[in-house]
Order: structure tokens, then sequence, then C-alpha cells
């Protein structure tokens, strides 16, 4: 399963069991279900900018992405002074739903600004 930028998500799986009254009765945390279920066809990576130092991996990076099924979903994000381009394997992606569930992560100081391009 391809996982909204790995790190993050293995963050925020520590952040979510960290906190008390979150967890169901097997030890499963609502809020890692729906971060789940929301974030399991999408990727995020540096987005291609021609001026940015790694430009010919941000592409490489890209391609590969797109040479393995996932497709441009026109949402890009910024957080951590990063900018994002999030890609998607279902043709069905929930924008809605994604902006929602980041913007309801408990990360301090975790303030996404979506945009379209």
């Amino acid at each position: 399963m391809t996982i909204f930028a790995h790190w993050l998500f293995g963050f925020v799986w520590r952040q979510l069991n960290n906190q008390k009254g979150l967890t169901l009765a097997n030890g499963i945390s609502p809020n890692f279900i729906l971060l789940q279920k929301v974030l399991s066809d999408s990727n995020n990576f540096e987005m291609v900018d021609e001026s940015a130092p790694n430009y010919p991996q941000r592409v490489r990076r890209k391609d590969f992405y797109m040479k393995n099924g996932f497709n441009e979903t026109g949402l890009f994000l910024t957080y951590f002074g990063v900018t994002y381009e999030v890609l998607c394997r279902s043709s069905d992606f929930d924008t809605p739903m994604f902006k929602e569930m980041l913007l309801r992560l408990p990360i301090e100081d975790f303030n996404p600004v979506f945009f379209t391009q």
C-alpha cells in the first residue's frame, strides 16, 4: 500500500497512538483508520521546480510515480517550508476529504497551505 508522505504517516501514527482516549478496543486509533482510508492511494513529493538545486531528482521522482500508475491531482501543498505535489492512483481522489484530514492532524505548527496549478 502506498501511503502519503511515508515519514509523515509514521510520525502521525506515533502521535495518534500516544494520545489518551483515542484508541478503540483493539488498540487502533479511529483517526488512524480515517488517515489510512484517505491517504492509501495518494503520494506527495517535492514539487518539480526548475530553480531547485535537485531539479533533475524531482523530475525523475515524478516520472517514476507517473510510470507506476499515479495521476496528477492538480493539488499542491506547502508545509514546513517545502512545497509538494499530490499524486493519486485513484480516478476519484477525494480532495475535500484529503484537505480535511490534513487539517485535523495533531501536529504542532503543521499548517498546510493548499493550492492548485
